[in-house]
């Protein structure tokens, strides 16, 4: 990473809204750059959205629609 690097967004917490904002400003295609303290603090969060399954993933629901 040199000094004068451009990112599209810059997004300031690593937590888990943090970063499930980031990997879907990064699946649009924006250069996207995580700024975070490094505490661990958002153990407890259960799930992270903004994910879209394969069609080999075990979790994908019978009433999803078909990926195109």
């Amino acid at each position: 990473m040199s000094e004068n690097e451009n990112y599209d967004v810059v997004m300031v917490g690593g937590g888990a809204a943090g970063l499930s904002g980031a990997v879907a400003l990064a699946r649009s295609r924006r250069s996207v750059l995580v700024v975070d303290a490094g505490d661990p603090r958002n153990a407890p969060a259960g799930h992270v959205h903004a994910w879209r399954p394969g069609p080999n993933c075990s979790n994908r629901s019978a009433s999803s629609p078909p990926r195109s």
